[in-house]
Order: structure tokens, then sequence, then C-alpha cells
């Protein structure tokens, strides 16, 4: 298991209960630190923290992509969901054309991950939403179609909704109501 050896992230002054965006404070030296930072002359080695447990406290906000992580046991896909931890982080909070999106994905995402995670066909569905759906948003935000991105990562979301029967509405207006293009239309 890979840890934060001589980082701040397995330092035991480094308070991961004070948070902003992928910085926490440390109670030894003051400010804020990102967990793989090189660790400063106060280090002290806290046992309790793996990488895993750490990036997946981090990640949280991927609900659904932290499920299919753990359905298929990929702690290795720690670098996908930083990407799209950025992301969110870097594109979508700044612009407030994803605000609504992304309150609404905060009460969905949880209720959607925990139903992938019981249901009996978790791992082959992981595996399709990956493929389908995941690599593609991925390679959409490496070339900056971050509109294209996020209705791609949205059609997964529409589709699980519509799997565990989340949501009771006619697809068309569930795509009104997160399509990107139909957001800023409205908003401009």
């Amino acid at each position: 298991m890979k840890t934060y050896s001589d980082q701040c992230g397995s330092c035991e002054h480094l308070n991961i209960n004070d948070r902003v965006g992928f910085k926490y404070k440390c109670t030894e030296r003051g400010g804020y630190h990102t967990s793989e930072e090189r660790s400063c002359y106060k280090y002290e080695y806290c046992d309790s923290r793996d990488y895993y447990s750490f990036w997946k406290r981090e990640n949280s906000i991927w609900y659904i992509v932290t499920a299919i992580c753990e359905i298929l046991n990929l702690s290795d896909m720690y670098e996908c969901v930083n990407h799209l931890h950025n992301f969110r982080y870097n594109v979508l909070d700044k612009d407030p054309i994803y605000s609504d999106m992304l309150k609404e994905y905060d009460i969905v995402g949880p209720v959607l991950a925990d139903n992938l995670r019981k249901d009996p066909n978790a791992k082959q569905i992981c595996k399709n939403l990956i493929k389908v759906y995941l690599l593609p948003v991925l390679d959409l935000i490496n070339n900056n179609e971050y509109d294209n991105a996020v209705d791609k990562y949205l059609e997964m979301v529409n589709l699980l909704k519509s799997m565990y029967n989340y949501i009771e509405a006619d697809k068309e207006h569930i795509n009104q109501t997160y399509d990107v293009k139909v957001l800023k239309k409205v908003l401009v």
C-alpha cells in the first residue's frame, strides 16, 4: 500500500478536517498544504493514514467514480479520480453555470453510488461505465472540451438514475434539467 512517506499527508499535524479545496490546515506551522507536499522539519509520522483511505476521503465528491473504484478494487485509479477532482475544483466549482448541477449531484451521487454498490451485477456495470463514460470523459477534459465532458458524465448519471428508478420523469425533462448547453442558453 502506498503511503505519504515524508509528505504532509502522513504527518500528525495535518488536520484533514480543516480543508480549503485540496489543502489541509497544518496545526504546527499554520497555513494550508496539500497531502503530497514534502514534509517540513516539524514532521511527525502518523501511521493511521494510508494513501488509499486519504485519497478516498479527498475524492468523496466523485461518489459514483469512488464507488466504481471500490467495487472493482481499483486503488490504482487514484490518478484518474484526482484528475476529475481537479476538474471539479478548478473548472466546475469556479463557474456559476454548474452550481445547481453540482448541488443536485451532491444529493443524487451518494444515493446512486450506494445503489451501485448493492447491485448484484455491479462489477460488470462498473466495467461498462468506465469504458463507455469515464474514459471518454477524461479524454474530453484533456482536450479542454469541458461542456462535452460534463454532458457525457451526466449521461452516465441519468443512466444510473433510470436504472435505479431514482427520478420519475421523462427523459426529455432530465436532459433539459442537466444539459449544460441548455443551462448556458438560459443564463445568457
